[in-house]
């Protein structure tokens, strides 16, 4: 199997010293593998098997803007949601739903917890946890309104 190409982001399945659990990471040449914030992984962890994400998107989907690697992961968890369900989406369906995520969120934060919800209540679409609160920024203090 060929590497991907150099920080292409990739769903990877690790193998821990106690459990296996599916990461986003990147390859890097020198480093191997790596979080998005550069971290490699630990001596002790391996990973198994890896997918590149656009691979396994369609072509003509649009990732929001917000979108780091994190909310990709946690988009392909919920469509494996939606096939256990017995439903799936189109291609056209699909960028449509991606484009209505980017409208609907203000952040990947609130869309990876809306998602996260959504599948443990077991709900055919995506809804915000009404008691997710994000947290806001403090404006920063310049001499103008300090």
């Amino acid at each position: 199997m060929t590497l991907p190409k150099k920080y292409e982001p990739c769903l990877c399945e690790v193998q821990y010293l106690h459990e296996r659990r599916w990461e986003v990471l990147y390859h890097h040449n020198r480093k191997g593998w790596v979080f998005a914030d550069g971290l490699g992984l630990t001596t002790t962890a391996s990973v198994i098997q890896w997918m590149a994400i656009a691979d396994i998107t369609p072509s003509e989907a649009r990732w929001p803007v917000w979108n780091t690697g994190r909310f990709a992961a946690h988009w392909l968890l919920w469509k494996r949601h939606k096939q256990e369900r017995r439903e799936s989406y189109k291609p056209t369906g699909e960028r449509i739903a991606l484009m209505q995520m980017e409208k609907r969120f203000a952040s990947e934060d609130e869309a990876v917890a809306a998602i996260i919800h959504s599948i443990s209540q077991n709900y055919a679409g995506i809804f915000p946890d009404k008691n997710f609160a994000p947290q806001q920024q403090k404006p920063e203090a310049t001499g103008w309104n300090a």
